[in-house]
């Protein structure tokens, strides 16, 4: 998907609630705008703090990097190179390891199933 049919994907969101994880119970509903039916920028509203809002008018979450501006089409550009991370060049293949912990046909690491067993004792 290139970078102008992502854009066209936009669409207001009055509740983006579901899409994000921490919100406080006396806070009001998240209102941004929603991409491809899962990626989202949520519009900064009045509740949020003095020192935020001056810095922008919207905010972006990737990972542990947040963004704060009042260019939206920037933050989509970002938030659009997350997309086609995941999105576009991840080839939807099951990993072949090559021996080394990477994919033969993509070059992903491929994470050491061992190390996030739980029942395993150290």
């Amino acid at each position: 998907m290139r970078f102008q049919e992502f854009q066209a994907s936009r669409k207001w969101c009055d509740d983006l609630s579901q899409y994000i994880d921490s919100r406080g119970e006396n806070e009001p509903k998240p209102k941004g705008y929603l991409y491809v039916d899962s990626y989202y920028i949520e519009s900064i509203t009045d509740h949020w703090p003095e020192e935020i809002r001056a810095l922008g008018g919207w905010y972006l979450l990737i990972d542990r990097s947040e963004y704060v501006h009042n260019n939206l089409v920037w933050l989509e550009y970002i938030l659009w190179e997350d997309f086609a991370k995941w999105e576009i060049n991840h080839p939807g293949h099951p990993h072949r390891n090559d021996g080394r912990g990477f994919c033969i046909d993509c070059g992903d690491v491929i994470p050491d199933e061992d190390a996030f067993n739980e029942d395993l004792a150290y």
